[in-house]
């Protein structure tokens, strides 16, 4: 079960953006009733009706359905945190792609991000993970799309032009051309899916802004802080202890179970009840931190030790099943 959620510090984001427009934020949203978790220096997840609720006001108060896509000019290099931090200093637009489609519910969880290669070019897919307010749609999948480009701007080249650019949302008569002169090309509305495209040999050009380390650092508290955001309910809590646990070998069903007072059949009716197990989880946990290491450059066997696999060999079968491909590929 998919808990839908945006962090607080992209509907900061959003309330400066609001403020720009002349709307007295504290005055519309004390009117309304509705309570914004907005203090500095927090990561909080605003649950999807919340959200949605403020876009709607947000859209009543500015009249205009294009909102989204003057998100970015509030962005700054640090908005999000490690996560900008990780993005920012990744080696190329394929790496940048990758991470961030890993760790997008750092941000939201209302959407997935899928990186796809198709051909000659590859593309960032934007997909709603479930009903929402057509007009709040626009609004979050035009920020999405806008934000994706900006930060490849900021550290490839700011005149950088994606081959496509696709949007479900139905054109806003009259606004083709502020999309055409944010994404330097005419964007495509009304398609099959909301997506981004880039040329394939754009995908491994070298950034200039490129740092493996730091990015390898702030990957990690990435990780950490996602583990943390969303602590309601028992599969997000399970997970966070699964990444805190893994890292010393193996970890047991009943060894995380004890870490919430549960029996064994407690727990698992709880999960099944989250539309989830306890192996789901645990092979989650362990994907994210084998891609980690493997990025790192640990070797196969070290990997195999750290998430508590019997050799190597097994590890090795368990990576190829959730990839297509070993472990080896990645070094």
């Amino acid at each position: 079960m998919v808990v839908r959620y945006t962090s607080n510090i992209a509907i900061r984001l959003a309330v400066e953006e609001l403020q720009a427009y002349g709307v007295d934020v504290e005055k519309l949203l004390a009117e309304e009733g509705l309570d914004l978790p907005l203090s500095p220096g927090t990561t909080v997840c605003v649950p999807l009706e919340t959200t949605q609720r403020f876009l709607q006001l947000v859209l009543q108060a500015t009249g205009d359905p294009c909102f989204g896509l003057k998100f970015t000019e509030f962005i700054h290099a640090t908005s999000f945190g490690s996560l900008s931090v990780t993005l920012l200093f990744s080696s190329t637009i394929r790496d940048f792609c990758q991470r961030l489609s890993r760790y997008y519910e750092f941000i939201s969880t209302n959407h997935v991000l899928v990186f796809e290669e198709l051909g000659d070019e590859a593309r960032l897919r934007v997909k709603s993970t479930g009903e929402v307010d057509p007009a709040v749609l626009r609004v979050l999948e035009d920020a999405i799309l806008a934000m994706i480009l900006h930060m490849i701007r900021f550290m490839h080249h700011e005149d950088y032009i994606p081959s496509r650019v696709e949007q479900t949302s139905t054109v806003v008569t009259g606004r083709e051309h502020d999309y055409e002169a944010f994404f330097g090309i005419p964007v495509q509305f009304s398609a099959n899916q909301t997506a981004i495209y880039f040329k394939r040999e754009d995908l491994d050009i070298p950034m200039p802004t490129s740092n493996p380390k730091l990015s390898k650092i702030h990957e990690r508290m990435v990780i950490e802080k996602i583990a943390k955001m969303n602590t309601n309910d028992l599969p997000s809590k399970i997970y966070g202890v699964l990444l805190e646990l893994l890292p010393g070998g193996k970890v047991t069903k009943e060894d995380v179970a004890k870490r919430f007072s549960m029996d064994t059949e407690a727990f698992n009716m709880e999960l099944k009840q989250a539309a989830t197990s306890f192996q789901k989880l645990l092979d989650h946990a362990r994907r994210e931190l084998a891609q980690l290491y493997l990025e790192e450059g640990r070797s196969v066997t070290e990997i195999a030790c750290l998430l508590g696999y019997s050799d190597s060999s097994n590890f090795a079968r368990a990576y190829k099943r959730w990839t297509g491909e070993p472990p080896t590929s990645n070094l």
